[in-house]
């Protein structure tokens, strides 16, 4: 019993010591698809080595996902087996622009939304973006990040954040809705002239109560950032095509 234990001790003694590589734990970016690959937003590239669930990326429609994941080892500069631990899709659309010919009603329905999170990298600018959504509804809800000439100047670029949920607008007498939320991206970079710039982004949002947004009541909201075009900026990898997020936008 003495050497069983004995035994014991010194495989487990072994296992402790044994060197932990793994570079970084629950590692979350941003990036696009090329290939088998996926160039992050700080211009990384991540090679799939091991993954907790089955995966192939030629079903992200869009080329642009949010992942997490260890990331196991440097390969070569910049370049890194991961650990796919989690992967969602991201809606990426071209930026609009709002004129007196504009036909498409998506530019024109302006349905509330909450943004929860907004941030710029990889040459796009990046939302977290909530919305309200019958329940038990599939309509796909449109959204569009639209361009305003009319209150934009050399240096200053003023977006409006455009939602069509094509009727599905709680209301007093219709409260039947819950939300969903889901990642959007809009390649800024590319349309913006200079090397630096102020953003100005307009939305209608759910107005914030206190202790949580209101799906009844609303408000115009505004905000505005200094912008510099520096840092890694993401080539597009795929056309960009519709794709759901979440079940809730297109």
């Amino acid at each position: 019993m003495r050497k069983i234990l004995y035994s014991l001790f010194i495989i487990t003694a072994l296992a402790a010591c044994k060197k932990d590589e793994t570079l970084r734990y629950n590692n979350v970016t941003m990036g696009n698809i090329h290939g088998e690959e996926i160039i992050s937003d700080q211009g990384n590239t991540f090679v799939i080595s091991e993954s907790l669930f089955s995966v192939d990326l030629d079903e992200f429609d869009s080329g642009r996902v949010m992942l997490a994941c260890d990331v196991l080892r440097e390969t070569a500069a910049k370049t890194y087996d991961i650990r796919l631990t989690g992967i969602v899709p991201v809606l990426t659309k071209s930026i609009k622009t709002l004129d007196e010919s504009t036909p498409d009603e998506d530019l024109n329905v302006d349905n509330p939304v909450i943004i929860r999170d907004l941030w710029y990298a990889g040459g796009y600018l990046n939302m977290t973006v909530e919305v309200a959504q019958k329940k038990g509804s599939e309509t796909p809800h449109h959204l569009n990040l639209v361009y305003d000439a009319t209150e934009s100047e050399d240096g200053r670029y003023t977006f409006m954040l455009r939602h069509n949920a094509h009727g599905e607008v709680p209301s007093e007498e219709d409260r039947e809705f819950s939300t969903g939320s889901g990642y959007v991206s809009f390649p800024i970079s590319s349309f913006i002239q200079e090397d630096a710039a102020t953003i100005v982004l307009k939305w209608n949002s759910h107005k914030f109560m206190g202790s949580g947004h209101s799906l009844i009541k609303t408000e115009m909201c505004s905000h505005e950032v200094k912008w510099e075009r520096k840092g890694f900026e993401q080539n597009p990898s795929k056309s960009s095509k519709p794709s759901m997020v979440m079940a809730v936008y297109r």
